[in-house]
């Protein structure tokens, strides 16, 4: 029995009947016809909220930058492919801006995309991570590294959805970052959006040394994602592995898409998903947290992001992606978010990389609201 009905996704405009809260018409919306019912967002909507979401990406990256880091200028692009261990090559780009780095050398991100996509494409209204990078990042100073994740572009091995192997790639790639490049290696921030994001989290309950992440659009428990309640959902299950090749999978993986959309074997498919979430490991996490996840997103909705904060026991904000509301600009040169007028406003403090709040009145530009934040205590140097 379905007790409600929130909200229906169509393919075309066309097959969009009505809105909720309002009353049903006897004809359906026509792509090429008068339109019968007020649009639910305005055009250009989701542009909107992606060019908000990389001023809060910029934001939340100021944790890494260390006192006296060099001004915005020019950049070297390099593509290359790294070898890791087990021989599979993996295709990566790094950005390093020009000039003389800092003592320590630069601060970095790895910036990593999300499922079928690639460091070139995203689903991101065309935002890719290399675009990024390009755009937002290594003109201000940070070194960059994207890379295709295994199985994915032109990254050689098999695709084993953030395993053990996809894991280790990562942990010789900030090798690579950090010994080969003028980094420093203390100051290494990861963004990752819903599969990227899955290993952003993995990486950090696994201990990768990281100065601070980014998980955005991902999952915590992806057991209760896939299969809520015990029950898979098999169209969310099919559209996902379409994304990668099949002769690009690994074995176990193959057997796990045909458990799932048929759940057989159930007990194998909950133990393996079991293996893929870090929800259980999260309150050992210390480092500085900025989750960004959509309410209403609908594979990973918010509550993975809630579920996060309430377990993790560092510096923690919670950024809805369907709540917008403002940023605060004040004197400083750090955008600092807020809530509602005279609520707590959220900064990062410069010196220890932690996240401070405060009460702050300032002059609100357009931006998203935390829905919860936590405070850092002052790292201990």
């Amino acid at each position: 029995m379905v007790a409600e009905v929130d909200e229906v996704l169509v393919r075309h405009g066309h097959q969009t009947f009505v809105q909720d809260g309002q009353a049903a018409h006897a004809r359906v919306e026509h792509a090429n016809r008068p339109r019968i019912h007020t649009a639910i967002v305005s055009p250009g909507y989701a542009v909107h909220l992606v060019r908000r979401f990389f001023v809060l990406l910029a934001v939340a990256l100021t944790a890494l930058v260390p006192t006296g880091r060099a001004a915005a200028g020019d950049f070297t692009q390099t593509e290359t492919k790294v070898t890791m261990s087990d021989g599979v090559q993996i295709a990566v780009s790094y950005f390093e801006p020009k000039g003389t780095p800092p003592a320590a050398g630069w601060p970095a991100v790895v910036l990593l995309h999300g499922l079928g996509q690639t460091r070139n494409t995203s689903d991101f209204v065309n935002w890719s991570p290399n675009l990024i990078a390009q755009r937002f990042l290594a003109p201000e100073g940070y070194a960059v590294l994207t890379y295709d994740a295994r199985a994915h572009g032109e990254s050689g091995g098999q695709f084993t959805l953030d395993g053990p192997r996809e894991l280790q790639d990562l942990r010789e790639l900030l090798t690579w970052l950090t010994t080969k490049h003028p980094v420093d290696a203390q100051h290494v921030g990861a963004y990752g959006a819903s599969y990227g994001g899955g290993l952003v989290w993995r990486a950090a309950v696994e201990g990768l040394p990281l100065a601070a992440i980014v998980p955005a659009a991902t999952w915590t428990d992806l057991l209760e994602a896939i299969a809520p309640q015990g029950h898979v959902r098999a169209g969310i299950v099919l559209g996902f592995s379409q994304d990668i090749p099949r002769d690009r999978y690994g074995p176990e993986e193959l057997q796990l898409v045909t458990n799932a959309m048929s759940e057989t074997n159930m007990p194998a498919v909950r133990a393996y998903l079991a293996t893929r979430s870090t929800r259980s490991q999260l309150g050992a996490v210390r480092i500085p947290t900025f989750m960004l996840q959509g309410r209403r997103d609908f594979a990973f909705d918010a509550d993975q992001a809630i579920a996060a904060f309430r377990l993790l026991k560092g510096c923690i904000s919670v950024i809805s992606a369907m709540r917008p509301r403002r940023i605060l600009r004040t004197s400083s040169t750090t955008p600092r978010l807020k809530s509602e007028p005279g609520s707590i406003a959220f900064s990062r403090a410069s010196r220890t990389g932690s996240t401070s709040a405060r009460r702050s009145k300032s002059r609100p530009i357009h931006g998203v609201t935390p829905s919860r934040s936590r405070a850092c205590p002052k790292r201990v140097t």
